[in-house]
């Protein structure tokens, strides 16, 4: 892949949504990679450098494909087994309690 072409791919591609999932397959396939030195200090202020960076390098090792074949979710295969209805239940509403009266310290001092 060119490098124009690299470069269109991180700007549409890149951000913080699908940091994790690109940080797992750059993890397997760059294992000696000196990004991994910034990586153990990721915060919410560079991720979005970082997830450019790691697209960069793993465009070099994987085709793009991969990478959104990583990014689709383990169980969007499979559809989701329906959940069965849910029975009726008996809603029960609470008064708003009064509030009780509040009574005024007494201000008569004890006999001494």
């Amino acid at each position: 892949m060119d490098i124009l072409k690299k470069n269109d791919f991180i700007v549409k591609h890149s951000g913080v949504k699908h940091f994790e999932r690109d940080l797992e397959l750059f993890q397997k396939h760059c294992p000696n990679s000196t990004l991994h030195r910034d990586l153990r200090r990721v915060n919410t202020f560079n991720k979005v450098t970082l997830s450019k960076q790691i697209l960069y390098e793993l465009l070099d090792k994987v085709t793009p494909d991969v990478i959104f074949d990583n990014r689709k979710p383990a169980d969007a295969a499979e559809p989701p087994p329906p959940t069965p209805p849910k029975a009726q239940q008996k809603t029960v509403q609470k008064h708003p309690q009064s509030e009780p009266s509040k009574k005024k310290p007494s201000t008569k001092s004890s006999p001494a």
